[in-house]
């Protein structure tokens, strides 16, 4: 059997080794040639797996060792027979602490109080549930809004079933326009362009112009939800929000004026954690061999984080300006942005930004998460 794998895919070596012929490549530059004659093909999420590169293959299997689908074909790939399996939820707790570390950097510099704030979750899939729990003990105004999740929630209620595993009762549901009001929005949905309620540049120019002023704004799950020239306009103008942009429409190719107009610019990073890697990891090795009828081989844990904290404010007071600082002496999303924009101003114009995105991209691969 041959396995075709992203490199830089955590512990790869260690889970396919032994199950096949194993060949490792920089995952953008995975080719039609190189999965000919390849069983399995493992990539993350920047590379493209559509028709042009597997038609010709033997592919039997393709796996992703990331929660979103958005770079895989799955039309064209169910029409081939191919398996499609994913790693969905394994990094939901370390994007959840991304942006309870962007909110504690935003307290220490801009005196960003979040007591009594009201804060829209946008998206109640993996990621938005576990920033729920996160943001409860915070004294916050909380809002979701996710159309899909809150038909299934209140379906449960009317036909007595209780609420929905991980969701708590008593929750404050709300629509998109309503989620927009909010002092804190949080996006974590993934891309669509159809069905009934598509993401693709739902924060159209009318909607973002509607944003009050001082809002915060963080985009951590797909960066086509956001009108960027729009976004780019009103900041351009005004520069009246706070906006934490890990996500972006055209990337590796980003625009680097966003280095200058938001307050914290990192490269799809927020999921990256060891613990989330190890977890993807794991999760396609057992997806594969369930696939294939084979025994998964041990993956060694990770050694637990030490030292993990339990939030219970993030304000203007004493302790709450401590416990942000304990979060971002763990890990601190503006070095990461800081470091990002250095790198980006010393590519010259014209010049394909792949390589600096993914090197700043491994410079987390060790990162740890630091909550329970």
């Amino acid at each position: 059997m041959k396995i075709v794998a992203d490199a830089d895919i955590l512990d790869v070596t260690e889970a396919f080794d032994k199950l096949g012929e194993l060949t490792l490549l920089p995952g953008r530059e995975i080719g039609p040639a190189d999965v000919r004659d390849a069983d399995a093909l493992i990539v993350r999420s920047i590379t493209r797996v559509d028709r042009a590169l597997v038609e010709s293959s033997r592919l039997r299997f393709v796996a992703t060792a990331t929660s979103g689908r958005n770079h895989l074909d799955l039309p064209a790939l169910e029409s081939l027979g191919i398996t499609v399996r994913d790693a969905a939820g394994c990094n939901a707790n370390a994007v959840a602490e991304y942006v309870l570390a962007a909110l504690a950097e935003l307290l220490l510099a801009k005196d960003h109080d979040l007591q009594g704030r009201s804060v829209a979750i946008v998206g109640v899939g993996h990621v938005g549930r576990r920033l729920l729990h996160k943001l409860r003990p915070l004294g916050l105004d909380l809002r979701l809004c996710d159309p899909f999740v809150e038909a299934d929630y209140r379906q449960g209620l009317r036909q007595g079933q209780g609420r929905l595993p991980d969701l708590p009762e008593g929750l404050r549901f709300c629509n998109l326009d309503e989620a927009l009001e909010a002092d804190i929005i949080c996006l974590h949905v993934p891309c669509t362009r159809s069905g009934k309620h598509p993401t693709w540049q739902m924060l159209d120019a009318s909607r973002l112009e509607r944003l009050r002023s001082g809002t915060v704004l963080i985009s951590a799950g797909r960066g086509e939800v956001i009108d960027e020239a729009a976004l780019k306009r009103r900041m351009q103008r005004d520069a009246d929000l706070a906006l934490v942009l890990d996500v972006f429409e055209r990337e590796p190719e980003i625009d680097r004026d966003w280095c200058q107009l938001a307050q914290i610019a990192t490269p799809h990073i927020a999921g990256y954690s060891a613990d989330a890697k190890v977890a993807a990891t794991r999760c396609v090795l057992e997806a594969f061999c369930e696939h294939f009828g084979l025994d998964a081989p041990p993956i060694a844990a990770k050694e637990a984080p030490s030292g993990l904290l339990t939030l219970t404010r993030l304000d203007t007071s004493a302790e709450g300006r401590r416990q942000a600082r304990a979060v971002i002496e763990r890990f601190s999303p503006r070095a990461v942005s800081e470091a990002f924009c250095q790198s980006l101003a010393a590519v010259p114009p014209g010049t394909s930004l792949a390589k600096t995105f993914d090197a700043q991209r491994r410079r987390l691969a060790r990162r740890r998460e630091f909550s329970v």
